[in-house]
């Protein structure tokens, strides 16, 4: 569902590691670094990166470029400190399983490998001051994966943030389908991505080792499916064919996401229950959720776990968003397993801060973060969860899921994966 028919209708109404902490310093120690959406720095919120389309939707877009489009991606993310740092950007060309490829700088990079960050602004008007940094990512010349990182000053090993991006050259054909799972109970809480690829121009002398695949649902790259091999393969018409009936190829067809409006601290948005404003801060109480297991599926438009910043305050102007202290509740009985909460705002990672305590007092599963003015998705996991790790969500063959496939060839001779072909698509098309 894209932002703006979701504004519309809102108008109407009203597993990586724990994360690190560090401060951005001239400290020669090491952070080690992670091939993934990571935040170095708890110092460093709402970073985004997007293709450059000049819509108002751009920043829910994957970051996915052609290497033949003139549009470029942007990177955007705030400092909660009113003082300029100086950061620098590098780029690594990664291989399908997000390693490092022996691909020479000079082989994708059109100069050198090493990009200050200059444009800069500071937070107005604001309870928590902050610096907004923005990059327009250099143009690379070969397609693949890439991981953009952001360091502090000249030293490399001072790592602030990263965050993936693909860009692809289109040599082959995907035609994608969403169908029912096959021979299961459980066949409609899945939604099973089907696809044929046609290789023609491409030199392939063994499919099974020079063609891999990834199939990601809402961007995420979490609980990617990898390493699907082809079911059957037609020589005579060039065509692989990826028709599985063993449950590799499935999603869970998870319900559609739970939000919470922070646009606006003037006024409650939808599920929100209380707003504090004291001299220092901001703090949001969220409507109590409660399970959705067992529920009739209802439809709605929703950003598919992505968010927005947005400021709907009366006169408010560009860069006086606010950051706002907001707790989450989750009415649900006391129980061993992990239950976390999990979106694009916390890079779907299950960290200390996403998992949910239990408040003896209250009865209730409790977290809070730090956000920034917006319209955010959400939903809760338990990754020992059963039937499945959402069934506090429940799972719905109807839901809306938007899905890509990724093509990655490694031509004969060579040593490094790179993007041959690319789809994105949604169960509803």
């Amino acid at each position: 569902m894209k932002w703006i028919g979701l504004v519309a209708g809102f108008w109407m109404l009203g597993c990586v590691p724990l994360e690190q902490s560090s401060s951005a310093s001239n400290s020669s120690q090491k952070k080690r670094l992670l091939f993934s959406d990571f935040r170095y720095n708890n110092n460093i919120k709402t970073d985004l990166l997007y293709p450059s389309y000049g819509f108002v939707q751009d920043v829910i877009e994957p970051a996915v470029i052609s290497i033949s489009s003139e549009v470029g991606l942007i990177l955007e993310f705030d400092e909660l400190q009113a003082d300029f740092k100086e950061y620098n950007v590098k780029l690594i060309h990664c291989n399908s399983n997000w390693t490092k490829s022996t691909v020479p700088d000079m082989e994708f990079s059109e100069s050198f490998n090493d990009f200050p960050i200059r444009e800069f602004e500071y937070s107005s008007n604001s309870f928590t001051h902050f610096t907004h940094y923005t990059f327009k990512v250099p143009k690379v010349r070969l397609a693949g994966n890439y991981l953009l990182v952001v360091f502090y000053g000249r030293n490399p090993d001072d790592l602030v943030l990263t965050r993936r991006f693909v860009v692809f050259d289109s040599k082959v054909q995907i035609k994608p389908q969403v169908s029912v799972m096959t021979g299961a109970s459980a066949r409609f809480l899945n939604h099973q991505i089907e696809f044929d690829i046609n290789y023609r121009g491409l030199k392939i002398i063994n499919p099974y080792t020079d063609i891999s695949i990834v199939v990601r649902q809402n961007q995420r790259w979490d609980n990617a499916i990898v390493d699907l091999r082809p079911t059957s393969i037609k020589e005579d018409r060039t065509t692989l064919e990826y028709h599985h009936f063993t449950r590799e190829n499935t999603f869970p067809s998870v319900n559609e996401f739970r939000f919470l409006d922070l646009r606006s601290v003037s006024f409650r948005g939808q599920n929100v229950a209380s707003i504090d404003k004291n001299s220092d801060k901001i703090v949001v109480q969220a409507v109590i959720d409660k399970s959705r297991e067992n529920q009739v599926y209802s439809k709605y438009s929703d950003l598919n776990g992505k968010y927005v910043i947005e400021n709907n305050d009366p006169g408010a102007q560009y860069l006086e968003e606010n950051y706002i202290e907001a707790h989450f509740w989750l009415d649900y009985p006391q129980r061993i397993d992990n239950i976390y909460i999990l979106g694009a705002f916390n890079n779907w990672q299950m960290s200390r801060e996403s998992l949910m305590k239990f408040d003896i007092e209250r009865q209730l599963y409790s977290t809070s973060f730090i956000l920034k003015q917006g319209f955010y998705n959400y939903q809760y996991y338990v990754p020992n969860g059963s039937p499945h790790p959402y069934y506090l969500e429940g799972a719905y063959f109807e839901a809306e899921n938007d899905y890509e496939i990724f093509v990655y060839y490694r031509e004969p001779g060579t040593f490094a994966d790179i993007v041959v072909g690319y789809v994105n698509f949604s169960n509803q098309n």
